[in-house]
């Protein structure tokens, strides 16, 4: 059909199979539409399906750049996660998240999955165990002491067992 506008980037195909196609075949027999009648209409149905798909096409690939050149490997590991709290209860949601990765819920997941792992708690940090003590030298300073500089810098702290 020459007028037909399908976008360059979606291949469109009518499936024979589809329940739709009989009831449009009735309703251009009931209306006498002949044949190339009908295909027009199919036409216009394969464009604007067309279209959809491309909308949807482009929407969906402005989610994923949102997410970054990660944005697979972050996908994949939320649905891991899920499935190993839930089972097969979040295939469904597994299967909408590669359909239509929406990067706010992803990242949502993954806050989700991080407060979930690390059971609220923040990340572990040895910084500031050891107490500050202002006199203190490092290990490296202590070395350069003169042997009598240790003893009079380490008689400054209580000695265990003394």
């Amino acid at each position: 059909m020459p007028d037909l506008k399908i976008p360059t980037n979606v291949q469109f195909q009518i499936d024979p199979n589809n329940p739709a196609i009989e009831p449009a075949r009735q309703f251009a027999l009931r209306h006498g539409l002949n044949q190339s009648q009908f295909s027009e209409m199919l036409g216009l149905y394969a464009a604007s399906q067309a279209t959809e798909m491309a909308q949807f096409n482009a929407a969906k690939q402005a989610e994923i750049d949102k997410l970054g050149q990660a944005a697979n490997a972050r996908v994949d590991s939320i649905k891991t996660w899920l499935k190993s709290i839930g089972g097969n209860h979040f295939n469904s949601l597994c299967k909408v998240l590669e359909f239509a990765p929406v990067a706010d819920t992803v990242v949502g997941l993954e806050t989700l999955m991080h407060k979930y792992v690390t059971q609220g708690v923040g990340s572990f940090s040895g910084a500031h165990r050891e107490p500050h003590i202002p006199w203190k030298i490092s290990d490296a300073e202590y070395w350069k002491l003169s042997y009598s500089e240790r003893l009079s810098y380490a008689s400054r702290f209580s000695q265990p067992g003394w």
